[in-house]
Formats: structure tokens, C-alpha cells, sequence
């Protein structure tokens, strides 16, 4: 581990210890002389300690709310990490943090997977479904008349007989036509689309028309994360799906509006990169907990 990578360790690990109500005399003792030993470990500790002080007064306004140790402790314990065993257990494919995936399907179609995605695969002689169980996929369907080819999602369904079309499942699900016609259907409702067009669903709730998906989001296929014109905070929600844990934005500089394109396979670089057009810096509090501002 490089020095300051440790450095940042040991400091993290002391304010979980002093954080915790129960320190002795020797471990305040053994602090301080840690504290002494180097100007690098204060500097490394006073990090830590202003960027988690920030993030408790940001959660003030709650009534109710996790001190910052907890935030940390729960982080780098990997709660946020922890795998939906069901949905692991029900997919056929799924896909890492940060990965991407290209399926043939049985028919020869081709299912491109993108970060954090999960799919079932049901084909039988009079249907083509695959169930979309979490995350982002563009599918490229086989043309057969007789055996249309639906996506199953959120308790609706997205249908077409040769088509290409995106589908993202995140708070809502976003069906995308790239090429040709689908038939979007939920709550007992249908809307037809063509190219060009969106629409957008939830679980118990009837298909809406959506703004079509820009080329730019789709950027994944290629490796890579296109911002464009978007407020700081937006842009580190969309760099965090390729990124374990979560990262937090306080200040003013969530609001500022940056722009990039951030390679998938190096957006840790590329999320500090992106804060630091408008002077934001990030602290890893652990891998999987970044505070920005």
C-alpha cells in the first residue's frame, strides 16, 4: 500500500476509535505521539475529520440521523455492498460494479449488459422473455414474427418482434428505441413507440412518455461516462454506478454544472478529475465512502 494510502488508513481508523466515546489515557497518548510523529498524519487526520464534520452538519436538518462514525463504520463494513442473493440466484447473467457484458442469446440475439445488471433468461417455442431483475441493458433482436421478444421489468413488459431498444431499471424503468417499434405495457395500460421515442414506468403505474435517450448515455458500450452541461451532484450520481459504495456531495459546489467523459475502467480518476473543474476535492473516507466538496 502506497505511504499516503496507509497514512489515510491509520488516520481513519483513529477517528473511528476517538469517535466511539471510550478511549483510554494510553490510546489518547498513543495518538497523539502518532500525531507528532510525522506533519503528513495530522494533515491526513484533519482531513478526515473536517470532511465528516461537514458531512454531519449537511444531515442536521433531519430529525433523526447517523453520526458520521456510523456513516464510515457501515461503509467500510460493505453494507452497501452487500449482493441481493435472490436476484443472484434467479439471474442467468449478471455483472459487477463497473463491468459490462456482451450476451448472445439463444436465437442469436445479443443482450449488451452495463454495470451492476442481473438477467434471466426464459425462451420457449412460442415466447421470447428475459427478465431484467436490475440495472441497464440494450437489447438487438432477432427478427421472428411468430415469437415476439419481451422484456420483463417492474411487474411490465417491453415487446417487439426485431427491434434494438434500451432498457434501465433504477427508481423507475426507461424503455429506449433505438431501432424499429415496442410495445411499452404496465399497470394495464399499453404505449407503442418507434424510433426515436421513450417512455417511462413504475410498478403499478401506466407507461408515461419519456425524452428520448441521448446517444451520449449510452456511451457505455464503449467505456465510457459522457457529462454534459450537468450539475455536480447529478454527474457523481450517474459516475457511481461504475464505482463501489457511494460518494456524498456537500457545499456549494454540488449545484456547479461540469462536463467530460470519464473511462469506465478508471472513474475513481476520473470522479476526482471531474470535482476538480469546479474546485471540489475528494476525500476517500474507505473505498466505498467518498465525501466531496
Amino acid at each position: 500500500m502506497p505511504d499516503v494510502d496507509r497514512i489515510r488508513e491509520t488516520a481513519r481508523d483513529w477517528y473511528l476509535r476517538l469517535s466511539d466515546g471510550y478511549v483510554s489515557r494510553q490510546e489518547r497518548r498513543a495518538f497523539e505521539a502518532w500525531q507528532r510523529a510525522d506533519p503528513a498524519h495530522a494533515a491526513a487526520y484533519a482531513e478526515i475529520e473536517a470532511a465528516l464534520g461537514e458531512l454531519s452538519a449537511s444531515f442536521k436538518p433531519k430529525p433523526r440521523r447517523w453520526p458520521a462514525v456510523a456513516l464510515v463504520a457501515a461503509a467500510g463494513a460493505g453494507f452497501v455492498l452487500i449482493p441481493d442473493l435472490f436476484v443472484q440466484l434467479r439471474a442467468d447473467h449478471v455483472t459487477g460494479v463497473g463491468a459490462q457484458q456482451r450476451i448472445v442469446l439463444p436465437d442469436g440475439g445479443i443482450a449488451h449488459l452495463n454495470t451492476d445488471t442481473a438477467l434471466a433468461i426464459h425462451y420457449g417455442p412460442d415466447q421470447r422473455v428475459v427478465a431484467l431483475l436490475r440495472g441497464e441493458a440494450v437489447f438487438d433482436v432477432t427478427v421472428d414474427p411468430g415469437r415476439p421478444f419481451t422484456v420483463s421489468v417492474a411487474g411490465g413488459r417491453a415487446t417487439a418482434t426485431g427491434t434494438i431498444y434500451g432498457v434501465h431499471f433504477g427508481e423507475d424503468v426507461t424503455v429506449s428505441v433505438l431501432e424499429g417499434t415496442v410495445t411499452v405495457a404496465s399497470d394495464g395500460e399499453e404505449r407503442a413507440l418507434g424510433e426515436g421515442d421513450a417512455s417511462v414506468f413504475a410498478e403499478g403505474l401506466p407507461p408515461a412518455p419519456a425524452r428520448a435517450t441521448e446517444p451520449a448515455s449510452l456511451a457505455w458500450r464503449d467505456g465510457f461516462i459522457i457529462i454534459d452541461n450537468t450539475p455536480l451532484a447529478d454527474a457523481v450520481e450517474e459516475i457511481d454506478r461504475y464505482l463501489p459504495g457511494v460518494s456524498i456531495v456537500v457545499g456549494q459546489a454540488s449545484a456547479a454544472d461540469v462536463a467530460g467523459q470519464i473511462a469506465i475502467d478508471a472513474a475513481g480518476e476520473g470522479l476526482m478529475a471531474i470535482a476538480a473543474t469546479v474546485g471540489a476535492e475528494v476525500t476517500w473516507i474507505t473505498p466505498y465512502l467518498r465525501i466531496i466538496r
